[in-house]
């Protein structure tokens, strides 16, 4: 009978116990961190800005925001407004965002490009939404 002989160097096997370990480690750190790195970039998707329609102007008129963000007007003034497209890069002009907002009543729109907008009533009154760039996040 012919037995193979095998090397029992103790060493060599704790060496190796130890590397798969480290091993199991790494990869367990690795997967924690992209969780955390997915969490975090859900929550910059949820940034919710307000835009308030008041004395006949949208407060604040100049909005920065990122790609995804929601933008809500809320209609605090005495007369119905609503807000419609007067230029993109992707969009068509005179594109209705909200509909006819009446005294107290809101609307939140989605943001996927900087846009100018104006009160489809009052044409005088205009707003802007300018993309933020990535880093100021």
């Amino acid at each position: 009978m012919n037995f193979i002989r095998l090397n029992h160097n103790p060493s060599a096997l704790s060496r190796g116990i130890t590397f798969i370990l480290y091993f199991a480690f790494l990869s367990t750190s690795l997967a924690a961190t992209r969780v955390q790195n997915s969490a975090l970039q859900v929550k910059q998707k949820t940034v919710i800005h307000q835009v308030n329609i008041v004395g006949f102007k949208f407060v604040p008129e100049r909005l920065e925001v990122a790609v995804g963000d929601r933008v809500t007007w809320t209609n605090n003034d005495i007369a119905p407004h609503s807000v419609i497209i007067s230029q993109s890069n992707t969009a068509k002009k005179g594109k209705e965002i909200t509909p006819r907002l009446e005294p107290k009543q809101s609307f939140s729109f989605q943001v996927t490009d900087g846009i100018n907008y104006q009160c489809g009533i009052h044409p005088s009154m205009q707003g802007k939404i300018i993309i933020q760039s990535v880093d100021k996040r």
